[in-house]
């Protein structure tokens, strides 16, 4: 999820456990197009360190978070 953070090409999403490929360490991810606001940004570090998650989870979780911060607690599993 940051450029800091070097992950194997190809891994499972933590969050649904579908694969994917973290372009990160190319320079370029297709997350790289989605804007997370500063909330799920600190509630994705605090639940997945060190871990990317795919594209249809992140963009989910997006949407949750436009929506309300009781969705983004609901779509993190409830915490």
């Amino acid at each position: 999820m940051t450029a800091a953070t070097a992950l194997p090409p190809n891994t499972a999403c933590p969050r649904c456990g579908g694969d994917f490929r973290c372009g990160v360490s190319d320079g370029h991810c297709a997350c790289f197009g989605l804007t997370l606001t500063p909330a799920l940004q600190q509630a994705l570090a605090a639940r997945y360190p060190e871990q990317c998650l795919c594209l249809d989870c992140l963009a989910a979780l997006s949407g949750a978070a436009a929506a309300s911060e009781a969705a983004l607690r609901r779509a993190l599993g409830g915490d």
